[in-house]
Formats: structure tokens, sequence, C-alpha cells
């Protein structure tokens, strides 16, 4: 094995101590936000107040970490009218729609419907 394959079989571990480092303070935050235990507030938030920053949250860090890595480059894009837009490639629609499907389900996951708050305890 040279020494490029290694470095690339590797790699999955750094986005993956990248995923659960951002993940974990995250997490904790989302948990005190939604049971209202930060110094200053009388009552937490409600998992429909949350989850629309939590999302906006989530795709500015998106748009940043392909910007950060430059991984617009590899974008098919699309013109409308006259802005050039990024794409999904073609030829993968059920992809992109399944990607799509397990994003939005996270509104769905991460609601208590007994008490519209974000987690279970």
């Amino acid at each position: 094995m040279d020494m490029t394959t290694h470095r690339r079989d590797l790699a999955i571990w750094g986005y993956a101590f990248g995923y659960f480092a951002c993940y974990a303070p995250y997490s904790a935050l989302t948990k005190a936000l939604s049971q209202g235990a930060l110094d200053g507030m009388t009552r937490g938030v409600s998992g429909f107040e949350l989850l629309p920053w939590s999302t906006l949250a989530s795709g500015v860090g998106m748009f940043l970490f392909l910007t950060a890595r430059g991984w617009w480059q590899h974008a098919s894009t699309r013109t409308v009218d006259t802005v050039q837009a990024p794409t999904s490639r073609t030829g993968r629609p059920a992809s992109t729609s399944l990607a799509t499907a397990c994003t939005s389900s996270r509104a769905s996951s991460t609601m208590d419907p007994d008490t519209s708050r974000t987690g279970s305890s």
C-alpha cells in the first residue's frame, strides 16, 4: 500500500472525529435550550421554535464546509435565468431524492410529540 492510499484510508477517521467533535457540543446545547437549563432562561425552548434555527445553522455550516474544501468546483451546474447554480449530477435523481428525504426526516425524528420539545428526556 502506498502512502497516498494509506492517507486516503485514514481520512475517513478524521471526518468521523470532526463529526462527533461538532455533534457533542451541538447536542448538549440543544438539550440545554430545550430544557431551559441555561442561565437567564425562564422556560425551555420548544422544538418548533428551535428546529428552524437548528436547520439554518446546519445549512450555513454545510455551505461553509463545502466552500472551505473547494468542493463547489465538482458540482454540476444549471443556469436559471442568468444565475448559474450548483445542482446534483444528472443521472442520479434517486440518490439526491433519498438524501433530501433523510435530511427532512430530521424534523419528525427530533420532536417528542408529548412535550413538543426536542429529545426524549
